[in-house]
């Protein structure tokens, strides 16, 4: 049996989807040990056969004797590894080598998984051996089956980081309009959030393996990308569409390329204010956003399913 090390990063959200739940799918197939970045000079290299890392767990000299002793290296990509100057980790993010790690440990790397085929086409330059294995989810999760209450019209799950597209969505939303945002973290962002939104209401942080939860609150998902921002949002995924889909939710979004593969009979994409009403407007219609939320649900369960998405890693694996 293969012996894989998996280099835990920082970012719980990033690690549950790309590879807690993943590898828990798949843990009678390998000897899976997963062990933080800090620590990995407590695990030598020539323990594993493969090891795998994310953009926020790379251990530069590490993998680079690992490489050295003949372990399979496989990075993990699911977002842009430079981020812009508004964004709030700018300085700390830029202020060391960190990006240029990044770009080797791609480099070196003998396989590289992306989230879609627009991040696979940036890192193209640094690797030719990418494939792209997308955002999944594991259906059979009680957090994607809980009963529904659809208190609220229109809803989505947030984190800290995406404050600034929800205060220019604040901006745009239609007066009166039944909205909730779940991932208050109780954090600076967060208030300046609440304040944009005159009091809107949100649900609080909850653990990753929990947050899907929120959806079972909402009859419309929705996601919005800031202009100021577009460039960086389109390394994003189309995680949002598929939290939506697996409550049989119709999804409004940004037209951007994360939601390019969002079916025209599960959703609306909107370019500006009068759009997003319009779609709406139109979702208020409650046999069309049932329509729109049952097309969109069996789409995610044919084409995000987690034991599907899970034949590219193994296969890159064991290759």
């Amino acid at each position: 049996m293969l012996k894989i090390g998996i280099i835990k990063p920082r970012s719980q959200g990033v690690y549950y989807h790309r590879l807690l739940v993943p590898f828990t799918d798949m843990q009678d197939k390998f000897d899976i040990s997963v062990f933080d970045g800090l620590h990995a000079t407590d695990n030598p290299p020539w323990n594993f056969d493969v090891l795998i890392y994310n953009r926020f767990s790379q251990p530069l000299d590490f993998l680079k004797e690992a490489k050295k002793r003949g372990v399979k290296l496989i990075a993990d990509i699911d977002d842009c590894i430079t981020l812009p100057k508004s964004h709030p980790h700018y300085n700390y993010y830029h202020s060391n080598e960190h990006v240029e790690h990044l770009k080797e440990s791609i480099r070196i790397a003998d396989a590289v998984w992306c989230s879609t085929y627009y991040v696979k086409q940036q890192y193209l330059f640094l690797n030719r051996n990418i494939f792209v294995v997308p955002n999944a989810l594991d259906f059979t999760e009680q957090q994607w089956s809980m009963d529904k209450t659809e208190k609220y019209f229109l809803g989505g799950s947030f984190g800290a980081l995406r404050y600034k597209d929800l205060l220019a969505f604040s901006r745009i939303l239609p007066k009166g309009l039944s909205l909730c945002l779940a991932g208050d973290n109780g954090k600076e962002e967060w208030k300046e959030i609440k304040a944009a939104f005159n009091g809107v209401e949100t649900i609080a942080a909850m653990e990753a393996f929990e947050y899907g939860s929120a959806y079972a609150h909402f009859k419309v998902g929705f996601s919005y990308f800031a202009d100021a921002m577009i460039d960086f949002s389109n390394f994003k995924s189309e995680l949002k569409m598929i939290e939506s889909g697996a409550y049989n939710l119709p999804f409004i979004a940004t037209k951007s390329q994360p939601y390019k593969q969002l079916p025209k009979a599960g959703g609306y994409l909107c370019e500006n204010k009068t759009e997003w009403h319009n779609a709406i407007k139109k979702l208020k219609d409650p046999e069309r956003r049932a329509d729109m939320g049952a097309f969109l649900g069996e789409f995610v369960r044919l084409n995000y399913n987690l034991q599907d998405i899970n034949k590219i890693r193994y296969g890159t694996i064991i290759s």
